[in-house]
């Protein structure tokens, strides 16, 4: 009878939103201290470290991508606006890629062709959610984001930002 129900709902999702996502539903994140993530799925725990104290982060809809941001944990002083970001593959436990900004994070848009993410800081790039590929996002992207962003219910454990706009 349940798989009944998420036929139904993906179907409705279709149909009104143009897309169905499946989700983890054993995926839960917490903040483990300031500079790690503790993940548990398939009932097993995991702790995993970044260079990174944590400001926020986001879990795409399907459950497999998870970017962090934050301040860089050997802070430089002479450039305080530097925020540092890891993009996380959940599925198989590896950081595909993390990289330093000069300019502040303060969120991560996963966008619905499941390819890529938009990162919110003072001019916006996007992220490619394969390679790790960041570029400067464009204005015709960025006056689209609406539309191009992936919409489903996520756990409330699937994002935090310390700081949100």
């Amino acid at each position: 009878m349940g798989k009944f129900f998420i036929f139904i709902g993906c179907i409705y999702s279709i149909l009104f939103t143009g897309s169905c996502y499946s989700r983890m539903d054993n995926l839960k994140i917490s903040l483990s201290g300031r500079h790690a993530i503790q993940i548990e799925k398939n009932n097993k725990n995991k702790t995993y470290h970044f260079n990174i104290e944590i400001n926020g982060y986001k879990v795409n809809c399907s459950g497999s991508k998870m970017i962090l941001w934050g301040y860089p944990l050997d802070f430089n002083e002479n450039s305080p606006a530097d925020n540092s970001y890891a993009l996380f593959d959940i599925a198989i436990d590896s950081v595909i890629s993390s990289g330093l900004m000069s300019h502040g994070i303060f969120d991560a848009i996963f966008l619905k062709d499941d390819k890529r993410a938009f990162m919110g800081t003072g001019e916006g790039y996007l992220l490619y959610l394969e390679t790790g590929e960041l570029i400067r996002a464009n204005g015709s992207i960025i006056n689209q984001l609406d539309d191009l962003t992936e919409r489903c219910e996520k756990p409330i454990d699937w994002s935090y930002n310390r700081y949100p706009i």
